[in-house]
């Protein structure tokens, strides 16, 4: 007998079923709705830019981005003014507002995460020509100044009209471009603006300061949701990258408010100071120093040169340089007048105080070494080397090794003579020296051993000569981001030409047979010549090789990446960023003999891995990098025995090899731009490395 079906049992089964098939579908939905966050975009010059590509970019637009790592939302852009996203964001139509000061009247409308986006000053500007300007904005009767409506500064111009400007009147506008419009074809004589906002050669100076406040990515009040993600995901970013926003601040504003207007004062002193009188120390390539006829060269050319040219007074400026032996002779010469600028000084405040000298800001920091013969030892520093005049050199040694003894040399190719004999068993230089001298193969028998100091290198003037020093700070912000260190380069080795000893020293076999061998003079000489090419590939070879790992150096990675850069990357190109872990662990454990292992250790497992296809290079301490042409079906394999190099390998004191690593490969790398590249390969190994910190829970400062 067949059993009889239920139906009112069947339907509500199906009913059930059915319920909660739309209800898994209705949350997916939900779920995937929450993800997108609309965002005002507002035109705003180095804050939220888009170009006509659709390449967007600015301060705010990093700034979203970080945050979305953290919390996984899909930005969908809402465009228009000032003034209009504002009311659209009031009215709860647009999610976040990027920039807005919070007051308590927007705190009624809005929602203020915990940390601030950042922090800015309100500024009346004038056009740079403007008489306005050289009498620092004294009079404001009868002129219009323009600003943003609904905007924080403009409460701030109200009050300060109010208070100090009554005979000023006010012009409203709807946002950055109109404003900006308007102030450039003569509607308003100034206008109220961000500093942040002010680019490079817009030539526009502020005059008067009406207030300043932090602004925050304001999230609307119809989506409390997203505050707390918000808060948390800025709440990590702060715990990991404490100097997130700082870094943001130096990539986009850094010397963007720099006029190429100079001001009264600044005019005055070039008309009455039309020769630049230029004193240098004359033993301190490649920054400064002599050519064989006795002439200035070195970087300090390149600065003055590039300064007067970015300023524009080039035509009215005539530099003269004035060498000096010793720079405590350079510094007298600076207070009596026979000079107007020295250079280099040491950036010291502390010592420019006592001497009554201005520094410039830093136009280079280079990391310090100590050269030596043999093997490192802790006590061996008896004997130091000295360069006769160099205070960096002398005041640094003093420091460090109170109890050793000085030997005094007239040059740093003589104290590497001294060291090499033996007469003295260190000297301190900094890397581009070292760089220098190291492409000679008669120095192979010296070893270096990095030193935790830096030099910082400025200019100085005498104290009280502010236009001067303001003409000199206004040309170093106008000076392109490493122009100083790139420079260098034409200059490494330039003082450090072969004499007849380092001839002899280096050809000596070569000599011998060309002596025995007179009589087939010809075949000598040919033998010679090949000899010579040989020998030249030997020393641009050791010039970009590092000593300690045999690795390709930083030289030859700048020089490589500049190669790179002007041509486009093929489909198997991958770019490879690597970084020990646990050095600092090691050396302050085991010492640096077993850190200096480790780091040998690693370069040696990724040569092995990567040689065959392309170069690897040590970029820093523990830093290597490497752009390689891997075929596409073999990059999984060689990326899977890169995360393995020594893991097997054991150090004397115990110490293992662990690198973080970061790739960027395939399609993606043909998409982005050199510079994109390393910085998304560099991000990709901080990630690793903090997850290395975060599973095996060591602190990575210890």
């Amino acid at each position: 007998m067949k059993k009889k079906i239920d139906f009112s049992r069947f339907y509500m089964a199906c009913t059930v079923f059915f319920t909660l098939i739309f209800v898994m579908l209705f949350c997916r939905v939900s779920w995937a709705a929450e993800q997108t966050v609309k965002v005002a975009f507002f035109e705003g010059e180095n804050f939220l830019t888009e170009d006509d590509n659709g390449h967007k970019q600015g301060y705010a637009y990093d700034y979203l981005q970080m945050i979305s790592y953290y919390t996984d939302w899909k930005y969908e852009y809402v465009y228009g003014t000032w003034t209009e996203l504002l009311e659209q964001f009031y009215r709860g139509e647009i999610d976040l507002m990027p920039g807005l000061t919070k007051t308590a009247e927007r705190e009624e409308k809005a929602f203020f995460p915990g940390y601030p986006m950042g922090v800015e000053s309100y500024y009346i500007y004038a056009h740079a020509d403007d008489p306005l300007v050289q009498l620092r904005g004294s009079s404001f009767d009868g002129h219009v100044i323009g600003i943003n409506r609904n905007s924080y500064q403009y409460d701030l111009l109200k009050k300060w009209i109010r208070e100090e400007a009554p005979g000023a009147q006010i012009r409203l506008f709807d946002g950055n471009e109109s404003r900006q419009k308007a102030f450039s074809s003569g509607e308003t004589q100034e206008t109220v603006t961000t500093a942040l906002n002010i680019s490079y050669g817009m030539n526009m100076i502020p005059v008067k300061w009406i207030g300043g406040s932090d602004y925050y990515l304001a999230v609307s009040k119809n989506r409390p949701d997203l505050l707390g993600k918000l808060d948390s995901a800025l709440g990590e970013i702060v715990a990991i990258k404490p100097n997130f926003t700082n870094q943001l601040m130096e990539k986009y504003f850094q010397g963007n408010a720099v006029s190429m207007s100079l001001s009264r004062e600044e005019n005055r002193y070039i008309t009455e100071h039309p020769v630049l009188r230029i004193g240098y120390f004359a033993n301190y390539l490649p920054f400064s120093g002599k050519d064989p006829d006795g002439n200035v060269q070195g970087v300090i050319t390149d600065i003055v040169s590039n300064m007067l040219h970015f300023l524009g007074i080039e035509r009215r400026v005539t530099p003269v340089y004035i060498s000096y032996d010793s720079m405590d002779d350079m510094l007298k010469a600076l207070k009596n007048g026979e000079i107007q600028v020295m250079f280099p000084c040491e950036n010291d405040v502390t010592i420019a105080e006592e001497e009554e000298v201005f520094l410039t800001s830093e136009l280079i920091r280079v990391p310090m070494f100590m050269i030596f013969r043999g093997e490192y030892q802790e006590d061996m520093v008896k004997r130091i080397a000295v360069v006769n005049g160099n205070n960096f050199q002398k005041r640094l040694s003093e420091r460090l090794y109170p109890d050793a003894e000085t030997v005094e040399c007239e040059s740093t190719d003589e104290g590497f003579r001294i060291v090499e004999a033996g007469d003295a068993d260190v000297m301190l230089v900094n890397e581009t020296v070292k760089d220098a001298y190291f492409s000679k193969v008669r120095n192979r028998v010296l070893n270096t051993f990095p030193i935790p100091e830096n030099r910082t290198i400025c200019m100085a003037v005498n104290r009280g000569k502010i236009p001067l020093y303001s003409l000199l700070e206004r040309g170093i912000a106008a000076l392109p981001k490493n122009f100083v260190i790139t420079s260098t380069y034409e200059y490494i080795g330039a003082g450090s030409s072969f004499d007849i000893d380092n001839f002899i020293h280096e050809h000596i076999y070569t000599i011998f047979i060309v002596t025995i061998l007179t009589a087939v003079l010809v075949i000598g000489s040919i033998s010679y010549l090949i000899m010579s090419r040989r020998e030249k590939a030997a020393y641009d070879r050791m010039a970009h090789t590092d000593n300690m790992t045999g690795l390709w150096n930083r030289r030859a990675y700048d020089e490589d990446m500049e190669r790179v850069e002007k041509k486009d990357l093929p489909a198997d190109a991958v770019y490879i960023s690597a970084d020990l872990n646990e050095l600092k662990h090691c050396n302050d454990t085991l010492g640096h003999e077993a850190g200096d292992e480790m780091i040998r250790a690693a370069a040696d497992g990724l040569k092995e891995v990567l040689n065959p296809y392309g170069k690897v290079y040590r970029i820093g301490g523990d830093e290597f990098a490497a752009m390689v042409r891997i075929p596409r079906e073999r990059q999984k394999e060689i990326l899977e025995a890169l995360s393995q190099v020594k893991k097997d390998w054991t150090g004397s004191g115990g110490q293992r090899v662990s690198l973080s690593l970061g790739v960027v490969a395939g399609d993606e790398i043909r998409k982005l731009t050199l510079h994109e590249i390393i910085s998304e390969a560099d991000q990709r190994m901080y990630d690793n490395k903090a997850a290395y910190y975060q599973q095996t829970g060591h602190d990575r400062r210890k």
